[in-house]
């Protein structure tokens, strides 16, 4: 299965009713391709996916930010789980973190301030299934209009794990001695109802705790030490 799942690359095959329904809304929905601004959840594409940071604000169209702006531009362009809070490297349909148990991915449709660096009202369906792990002992959390403050996520000690909320940000932190295998899927749910096309799905895997030398409970003398006696031997 793959992970991101973007824009058709081909522009004849996009239209608003397409966008929509990648985006989570019902195909007749208002949604305007220019740079006129509106407000959620009518947003143009250009604030979709132009904005400038931390705003639904759409920089002048011949600007360095938006040179032009056209419906076959947003061919390709993807919502999806970026590995840095900048936003331009997209995760793959699998991650295997390093010694630390701790994943943290970015949402967005690249750098667009609509989800950079907090989400500004777009609100986005999780599902988290975990396959190996104990729900007890993993840790969920998201950011949405906070840079900074993690909310916890309650975990369901059986089957999968489903919200929808305006989510920038999740990190998923293991706890526990075994390791933990999760299956992540994102949608845009612009309507707060419908999953989008638009989807992100990843696999991760966290490890268990470090393996550490064992602590030796009878370390050997040092050389020429008679144990009992201070005075060296010769």
């Amino acid at each position: 299965m793959s992970g991101q799942i973007p824009l058709p690359l081909v522009p004849g095959q996009l239209s608003i009713s397409a966008i929509n329904s990648y985006l989570g809304a019902p195909s007749s929905s208002e949604r305007k391709l220019s740079t006129e601004e509106s407000s959620a959840p009518n947003w143009s594409l250009a604030q979709i996916f132009n904005s400038e940071y931390n705003s639904t604000n759409i920089p002048l169209v011949g600007s360095s930010n938006l040179p032009r702006f056209q419906m076959s531009d947003l061919s390709g362009k993807t919502f999806g789980i970026y590995n840095s809070p900048a936003r331009t490297i997209l995760y793959g349909s699998t991650w295997e973190t390093g010694a630390i148990p701790t994943w943290i991915g970015y949402l967005g449709f690249g750098t667009s301030g609509m989800f950079n660096p907090i989400n500004q009202g777009f609100p986005v369906k999780v599902i988290v299934d975990i396959l190996q792990g104990d729900s007890r002992v993993l840790d969920l959390q998201i950011l949405t209009n906070d840079e900074v403050s993690y909310t916890n996520i309650p975990l369901n000690s059986s089957g999968s794990t489903s919200f929808t909320q305006n989510v920038a940000a999740i990190r998923l932190t293991g706890n526990t001695l075994a390791e933990s295998i999760i299956n992540l899927s994102v949608y845009p749910s612009l309507d707060g109802i419908n999953s989008g096309t638009g989807r992100h799905f990843i696999t991760i895997t966290l490890p268990g705790e470090l393996d550490f030398p064992p602590i030796d409970d009878d370390p050997k003398q040092p050389p020429n030490d008679v144990p009992g006696d201070d005075t060296l031997l010769p």
